[in-house]
């Protein structure tokens, strides 16, 4: 009897035993689910760093920084397109576990963007929002969505071997792509136009003076000897710089005229997080020839009779040079 009792005994220790090692075994296997499930929703920073990204990087940012106004051309037009085609999803997928939709949302808004009929929405959300969106429809850009599977196959085999240890770097990285997606799309808008102007500011500054303090080129010779010239200033109430055609005489020794002739463009700035104000640009849309009259003379007249220290922010050029120069550009393209 008290062989089969502790026999009995001996037996229940051991499944008491055996359903605790089922539990730990359970309790490890459902943390091991645990942590894969989380694993795929981990945002994996490295593959922010591998080669492929940080090329498509550098190309976006050096093409629409620089090469784009330094080289303009079908290339540097279209390069800004595939860069950023193939990083812009690629970012996104690496924080949200969901590449396949990210990647077709991203060619149907790209594809949206690009056509004229979206310019309803655009404009709702421009008042609404107060800011000015920019954009160039040009259906040809479409085929920039070719970049996307190559993108895409690129995420998924970087994505099996990822690691995260380089999160200092990745960090960086991540900080230098969101600058590159909102600078280089953002915040500054140029409107070529022709409006007509006609007043006479007497100055009571010397011509070579004047020349030699706010002249870009080296020409003072030629610039003494000729009259037309481009001009520059800002106008600080919407954040905008024009240009215009001014004539410039020297009226003896200490006296200048300078004829506004007409206003040949203006570009409206904001700043890096907030963009272009839509208000603005509608303000300057409706600027009338009196306006930039009244404008030239507060914020380019009126600071050429102030000190010479705020003269920095004003400039001119030799229109013949600058169109000389513009025109040898266009055939060089």
């Amino acid at each position: 009897m008290n062989s089969f009792m502790l026999n009995f005994n001996l037996r229940k220790k051991e499944q008491v035993a055996d359903l605790h090692q089922q539990e730990k075994e359970e309790i490890v296997m459902n943390i091991t689910i645990k942590q894969k499930q989380l694993d795929k929703i981990k945002p994996k920073y490295d593959l922010l760093t591998t080669n492929g990204f940080i090329i498509g990087l550098t190309i976006l940012l050096v093409n629409d920084l620089w090469l784009k106004y330094s080289f303009p051309s079908i290339l540097t037009g279209k390069l800004s397109d595939f860069a950023g085609l193939f990083i812009f999803p690629y970012f996104l997928s690496v924080f949200i576990p969901k590449p396949k939709p990210i990647y077709y949302l991203t060619a149907l808004l790209f594809t949206f963007w690009k056509l004229e009929y979206s310019q309803i929405v655009i404009d709702f959300f421009a008042r609404l929002t107060d800011l000015g969106f920019h954009r160039t429809v040009d259906i040809t850009d479409l085929i920039a969505l070719t970049i996307l599977p190559f993108s895409f196959r690129y995420f998924k085999l970087k994505s099996k071997t990822a690691k995260s240890n380089r999160f200092v770097f990745s960090t960086l990285v991540c900080f230098i792509s969101i600058f590159s997606f909102y600078a280089t799309s953002v915040p500054r808008q140029t409107f070529n136009v022709n409006i007509e102007v006609d007043k006479i500011f007497i100055l009571p500054i010397n011509k070579e003076e004047l020349l030699t303090e706010l002249s870009y080129s080296d020409a003072l010779s030629k610039n003494l000897t000729d009259s037309l010239f481009y001009v520059y200033y800002y106008i600080p109430d919407y954040g905008a710089d024009a240009t215009a055609i001014a004539k410039i005489k020297s009226l003896g020794n200490d006296s200048t005229s300078i004829q506004l002739i007409s206003i040949t463009q203006y570009g409206i700035s904001g700043a890096l997080f907030s963009g272009v104000k839509q208000s603005n640009i509608d303000a300057c849309k409706n600027l009338k020839s009196a306006d930039f009259e009244n404008l030239f003379e507060l914020n380019y007249i009126n600071i050429l009779l102030q000190k010479k220290g705020r003269w920095r922010y004003l400039g001119l050029n030799n229109k013949e040079l600058i169109d000389k120069y513009n025109k040898e550009k266009e055939v060089g393209n």
